[in-house]
């Protein structure tokens, strides 16, 4: 009896993992599976570049020099945007410069 109770117990954890795993997949935006994702040590956007999706990035240098048509979501050490951000910009870091112009919200 007692090993049908674990055994029970145990499907029920697994059960329930796949629920949980399937509603945060769920929960996800279907505009993120489009979207520019980027990180390392330094991501970056140059002068010339454009970018037509938002980005998200996560690294210990952001620039954003060039054009983005969408969002930037970013975080990292040190962020600087001087380019254009044509919708709206959410940042995280320990110094973050913003020069550029941004068209939604900061």
């Amino acid at each position: 009896m007692a090993r049908t109770h674990a055994m029970h117990r145990r499907a029920v954890v697994a059960f329930s993992g796949s629920i949980m795993v399937a509603a945060v997949f769920a929960w996800l935006p279907l505009q993120a599976a489009a979207a520019d994702l980027r990180q390392g040590s330094d991501v970056t956007v140059g002068p010339g570049e454009t970018v037509n999706d938002d980005i998200y990035a996560g690294a210990g240098t952001v620039s954003i020099s060039g054009t983005v048509n969408g969002s930037v979501i970013a975080g990292g050490g040190t962020i600087t945007v001087s380019g254009t951000i044509t919708r709206d910009l959410i940042l995280g870091g320990g110094t973050i410069n913003v020069t550029g112009h941004v068209g939604g919200s900061i």
